[in-house]
């Protein structure tokens, strides 16, 4: 996968099997400047819709760290190259090349680059996008036992273990199936098979 800038606010993505390019897409690149935050903080995430409460973005740091945020939406993320910094209100979490990192719902967070040309993508969506409706079997069994948990703010995932390997297999499909059509069934269900991943590190 080659990513090319295109302006402060959009990239491409292209991605080539054979040396032959196949695919090209444009989207939102978050960063310290675009990032949409209220009086307290309350990050409106782009591209979020009621119809579709998904997305997918790509963080870059070249104007410096994504200030102090929070949201509704959980936060799956995965690191392209370099290191993102993620500070939080007691700790600070390094996550490295070909990691990934969980942050829950409503947690304060801040993050930047640990070394030069750090990128990452990240999937954010709310939590009715697994469960379907408000006291669901899905909500109130799978999702909120971690939602509602004071003592999961972030989760890292290195790929020392089989689960955390699976983990991020799946932070890698999710990514490249964001540049294929019809795509919204698919994206569902690798998150729900992501979540189940999830409750194994808890």
């Amino acid at each position: 996968m080659h990513i090319k800038y295109k302006n402060s606010d959009k990239f491409i993505l292209q991605y080539h099997t054979g040396g032959e390019e196949y695919m090209q897409r444009t989207a939102v690149n978050i960063n310290a400047q675009n990032i949409q935050l209220n009086h307290n903080q309350q990050e409106t995430v782009a591209g979020l819709t009621t119809e579709y409460p998904y997305t997918m973005h790509i963080a870059d740091f070249k104007a410096g760290p994504i200030p102090w945020h929070w949201h509704e939406e959980v936060e799956f993320g995965y690191v392209l190259s370099g290191q993102i910094d993620i500070t939080l209100a007691d700790c600070t979490y390094h996550v490295y090349k070909n990691q990934g990192y969980f942050t829950n719902s409503n947690v304060l967070s801040r993050f930047s680059k640990g070394a030069d040309n750090t990128l990452g993508y990240t999937h954010l969506f709310h939590p009715i996008f697994l469960s379907g409706h408000f006291k669901s079997i899905f909500a109130t069994k799978y999702l909120d036992p971690v939602i509602h948990n004071k003592n999961i703010d972030a989760l890292i995932f290195t790929g020392e273990t089989e689960n955390q390997k699976k983990i991020l297999q799946k932070l890698r499909q999710a990514s490249a199936l964001q540049h294929e059509e019809n795509a919204e069934f698919q994206t569902r269900n690798l998150f729900s098979e992501l979540w189940l991943l999830l409750l194994e590190e808890i």
